[in-house]
């Protein structure tokens, strides 16, 4: 069953044009090169941002999680510390419409 991680990140209003630039650069990549994700998209509300990461198979995600996540994890830790607080949450795709 396809997935969305769904990864919701708060940042100090200081800090988001620097955030911003190193997720849309740096981060959103390094994830995607783990082979464990089709996609992803990266969406802001203010200093409220949202990423999330199309997962073909549940084990997909399992191996991101078990293998990458938490190295890639400390990486934003030790670049943006307490300026950054996190939530993550998991939705079973019930249907993919294609664009247009």
């Amino acid at each position: 069953m396809a997935q969305i991680y769904e990864v919701t990140i708060v940042v100090d209003g200081g800090r988001t044009a620097e955030f911003e630039s190193y997720m849309a650069d740096t981060h959103i990549n390094e994830v995607l090169a783990t082979g464990c994700f089709a996609a992803a998209f990266f969406a802001r509300d203010g200093s409220t941002y949202t990423v999330g990461y199309h997962v073909n198979t549940p084990e997909d995600l399992d191996r991101y999680l078990n293998k990458h996540a938490g190295s890639l994890r400390q990486d934003v830790i030790d670049r943006f510390g307490e300026s950054v607080s996190a939530s993550r949450r998991t939705l079973d795709i019930v249907k993919l419409f294609p664009g247009s």
